[in-house]
Formats: structure tokens, sequence, C-alpha cells
């Protein structure tokens, strides 16, 4: 038992080391801010879902992103984010690489690095261009008007309560 306990104590003092361990033997790491995250969506694609770690740090680059008011534990993983602290977590980024559609659900901080990292066009295995298609959702119109206001020049942006846009779009689809 203290085997096992140990090795939880490291990993969680060591989270870098843990991350570097998954990196070494090829695994893509998808970072998430813990609770709110479906990890077994992310298993299910065969990423690995980390925690993103951090607290204490001083906030400068990403109060140019957040409102004053927003939690500091999301603004310290954005400035850890910015300073480089989570680099090698790349599965989001490659996720949407490949993507043609996007749509970003009620996280300011998940649609903001969503919105920084999705190009406007994807060339398909045929060689044709296809237009990625960015759309963002939330009750914040601030949120999704940070999102234009990064230059994501494909978004299309709604403002609406998320669960009553799921609703309305399972209708629309037929399948609720």
């Amino acid at each position: 038992m203290n085997d096992i306990l140990n090795k939880l104590h490291e990993a969680a003092a060591s989270p870098r080391a843990q991350m570097d361990g998954y990196l070494a033997q090829g695994k893509k790491i998808v970072l998430c801010a813990p609770v709110y995250t479906p990890e077994e969506l992310i298993h299910a694609m065969g990423l690995v879902p980390m925690g993103a770690w951090g607290g204490d740090v001083a906030l400068n680059r990403a109060k140019e992103y957040c409102p004053a008011f927003l939690c500091a534990i999301v603004q310290s993983l954005l400035e850890l984010g910015i300073n480089g602290a989570y680099e090698g977590a790349s599965a989001m980024r490659e996720l949407v690489r490949k993507s043609t559609t996007v749509i970003c659900l009620a996280t300011m901080l998940h649609t903001i690095a969503t919105g920084n990292m999705t190009p406007s066009f994807r060339v398909m295995p045929d060689g044709s261009i296809r237009p990625v298609y960015l759309y963002a959702v939330d009750a914040a119109e601030f949120v999704v008007n940070k999102l234009l206001d990064r230059g994501s020049l494909s978004a299309t942006t709604i403002v609406a309560n998320v669960h009553d846009f799921i609703t309305r779009l399972a209708r629309g689809l037929g399948v609720m």
C-alpha cells in the first residue's frame, strides 16, 4: 500500500515529470481543468487526460485575455500555459487540425485556446481544400466576443445557454 501511495505522491508532486513520462511513451496528452472534463471521451479517443497543474503564479499576460472577475485558478492556468509550462500537451491541437467543424461549449479558457489554434481551412487527403467551421456557444457575450477579438476570423458565435442550445440542436437533428 505504501508503494502505491508513494507513486501517487510522486505523480502529484511532479506533474511535469509525469507528463514527460507519458510523452516518452508516445502518448498524446489533453490538458484538463479538473472536475468538468469528460475524461471518458478523452480515454475513448486513445488520449491521456491530464489535470492542468499550477496555481501560485503572478498574473501578467493572462489578464489580457480574461476579465478581472474571472476565477484566479483559471487565470493561473492560462498564465502557465502562455509561459510554456504545458509544452507537449498537443493532442487538442492535433484534433483541431484534423477537424472541419469545431463547436466550443461554455468554457472561456478552452474556447479562446481552441480559437487560437484552429486553422481557417484544411487540406483533405484528396487534395481538396475545406473551410473549418468554428462555433462558440456561451451564455456570456464577453466570451464569444473575446474569441472574435482574438482574430478567429471564421468563428460563428452564439450567445445562448448551452443546455438550451444542445436541446434545440438534438431536436433539430431528430435525436430527441
